[in-house]
C-alpha cells in the first residue's frame, strides 16, 4: 500500500493548468501525486483552482463491494485509491478456524473492498470490528493508524 495524495481541482481550473505538472495518475478532475513538496507548491500558487487536497491509499484490491466509490475512485490508469481518513485496514489474524470463518462472514456486510487477507472497512467501524472479533474469539490486527 502506497500513500500519496490527490489534488481535487475545481470546475473551473483548465486543462492546461493541470497539466502543467508530473502527475502520477488522475480519475476525473482529481490528480494524484507522491510529491509532497508539489503539493505545497500547488496551495500556495494554484489555491483557487483547487477544491480539496486528499491523503490517499493506493492497493491493489482483489474485491471491490458496492460501497467503494463512497471511499474512493477507480483511476483512468485502473489503480484503486482510497481516501485515508475514511477507511479502516484489518486482518483477521488467528483463532479456530471455523469462528474466523464465521467472523469474517459477518464483517462482509461491512466491507468496502479486499486485498488478499486485508480487509477494508469505514473508519467509524473499529469498536464494531473489535466486537465481532472478540465475540468469535478471532484476534484482529489493524493497519496503520488505524488503532488510536
Amino acid at each position: 500500500m502506497k500513500r500519496l495524495w490527490g489534488i481535487e481541482w475545481t470546475s473551473g481550473a483548465s486543462a492546461e493548468a493541470i497539466q502543467e505538472y508530473d502527475w502520477i495518475d488522475r480519475a476525473d478532475m482529481i490528480t494524484v501525486t507522491d510529491c509532497s513538496r508539489l503539493v505545497s507548491q500547488l496551495k500556495e500558487e494554484k489555491h483557487t483552482l483547487i477544491e480539496d487536497v486528499h491523503e490517499l491509499l493506493q492497493t491493489d484490491l482483489s474485491v471491490l463491494y458496492g460501497t467503494f466509490t463512497d471511499y474512493g475512485f477507480t483511476s483512468e490508469a485502473g489503480r484503486h485509491y482510497f481516501l485515508s481518513e475514511m477507511i479502516l485496514s484489518f486482518r483477521l489474524t488467528s483463532g479456530d478456524p471455523l469462528q474466523k470463518q464465521m467472523c469474517r462472514l459477518q464483517t462482509e456486510e461491512h466491507l468496502i473492498a479486499e486485498n488478499d487477507s486485508v480487509l477494508f472497512t469505514d473508519a467509524d467501524n473499529l469498536e464494531l470490528m473489535k466486537k465481532m472479533a472478540d465475540s468469535y474469539g478471532v484476534c484482529i490486527e489493524f493497519g496503520p493508524r488505524q488503532t488510536e
